[in-house]
């Protein structure tokens, strides 16, 4: 971590330089004699404070003048110019410490990088209550269960060359299985999503999910309106 000198520090590293009990000690205020060492300890430590900010950019927790090119980096896109510099700062933080992956902590981190930090989301699983496919925990494959009211036991070697009627179902029907046992809410309670973090959640939420999966946004949700997810 540097060290940036204040005016004060500078001033003293100064004056230890000088021959002991040759120049008063104490200005700008006290003597005159020494008047010139603080106004240059006051050039220095301007250009210091000037470092400090230039090293500040540096970093997406202290950033000002750069905040727009951290968000540029990390979202793509800038964010709301309505939004605080630290909620700005909170925002890109939240996306760079973001994990990959479709697991529920990930989809919460996802929707907290876009949202904040302090809003409270709750993920729910469609249908995940008869022991079928659930997000970051069942692989895809070819013994996978589509669960949920509509249950398909759609296993076995020749899956892959099966129609929804070899089930007794209609392409509807086999469409409401898959969309039980891919589809996720997203819920954000005691928070209004604003369009712009509607577009956007939207797409980092798609962008993070496999094609197969998918998911509804709702929000302005109050606790009376709480399922059994995870939040």
């Amino acid at each position: 971590m540097p060290k940036f000198l204040t005016e004060f520090e500078f001033y003293r590293m100064l004056q230890r330089e000088l021959p002991e009990d040759v120049y008063p000690d104490g200005a700008p205020s006290a003597y005159f004699s020494t008047a010139d060492m603080d106004a240059v300890a006051a050039v220095a430590a301007s250009g210091y404070a000037n470092l400090a900010r230039i090293y500040d950019n540096m970093f997406p927790q202290y950033a000002e003048e750069n905040i727009s090119d951290w968000e540029l980096l990390v979202f793509g896109y800038y964010l709301d110019s309505a939004l605080t510099l630290s909620e700005r700062r909170e925002k890109v933080v939240g996306k760079i410490r973001e994990r990959r992956g479709l697991t529920i902590p990930d989809m919460i981190a996802i929707t907290k990088s876009v949202i904040g930090l302090d809003k409270e989301i709750e993920i729910w699983e469609r249908g995940c209550d008869s022991g079928g496919w659930m997000i970051g925990v069942s692989q895809l494959g070819i013994n996978t269960i589509l669960n949920g009211a509509n249950l398909v036991n759609a296993t076995g070697p020749d899956l892959c060359h099966k129609s929804p009627s070899d089930y007794g179902l209609t392409a509807d029907e086999w469409a409401l299985a898959q969309e039980e046992a891919y589809t996720y809410d997203v819920r954000v309670y005691n928070y209004t999503l604003t369009a712009l973090e509607l577009e956007q959640l939207d797409a980092a939420l798609s962008k993070g999910e496999p094609a197969r999966s998918q998911h509804v946004i709702t929000s302005g949700l109050t606790d009376a309106d709480k399922l059994s997810g995870t939040t």
